[in-house]
């Protein structure tokens, strides 16, 4: 739809939107490929905006795709974030992705989450292989708990560390 690429932000917009209502594979598939094209533009944002209202795992599976572009990650996690739970399955597929972005960007996802079952997927990235990925969800899952708690300030950040180190040091890292 060259339309959606287009300079006209009012016709760009509408194009867009129309994809969005659409939300069938191939319209799913456009607004990721435009996303990616459009990289760190106004145009992506809208792209990914527009991804976000399609409530579809496969708009889902897309976002997903675009935290391997570091231009388009952290418009790709706040969608996500947004999303919510709803898109549980596609988190959880994130946290087992060989791409070690993707699953640091699925901690950070679920991190920014308060709800049971993203706490429980967090948990499960405790195990990564990668040091970074443990220590983020260590992180994450000590955060959660500190402000569950009502802990804050400088006694949480002390806690952070402390966490992050117990898992970052695990044998075999």
């Amino acid at each position: 739809m060259k339309f959606a690429a287009g300079s006209e932000p009012r016709r760009r917009a509408a194009a867009l939107q129309s994809l969005a209502r659409r939300a069938d594979a191939n319209a799913i598939a456009e607004l990721s490929g435009l996303a990616l094209a459009q990289a760190g533009a106004p145009t992506m944002d809208q792209a990914v905006a527009a991804l976000m209202q399609i409530r579809d795992e496969r708009a889902h599976i897309a976002l997903l795709e675009l935290t391997r572009h570091p231009a388009c990650r952290e418009a790709a996690v706040t969608a996500l974030t947004q999303v919510g739970i709803i898109a549980e399955s596609t988190l959880a597929r994130g946290l087992s992705d060989p791409s070690e972005d993707v699953r640091h960007a699925t901690v950070d996802i679920l991190a920014r989450m308060k709800h049971n079952q993203a706490t429980k997927l967090l948990s499960t990235a405790l195990a990564d292989n990668s040091p970074a990925v443990r220590r983020a969800a260590a992180q994450a899952l000590t955060r959660l708990d500190l402000q569950d708690a009502g802990v804050s300030g400088r006694e949480s950040a002390r806690s952070w560390s402390r966490a992050a180190r117990v898992v970052s040091m695990r044998p075999g890292s």
